[in-house]
């Protein structure tokens, strides 16, 4: 898994979570 990508995981899942 590239990095990058990762990252972009991490920001949906912050964002999800700021949704709730």
């Amino acid at each position: 898994m590239s990095p990058g990508l990762r990252a972009v995981r991490a920001m949906t899942i912050e964002h999800l979570k700021e949704q709730q």
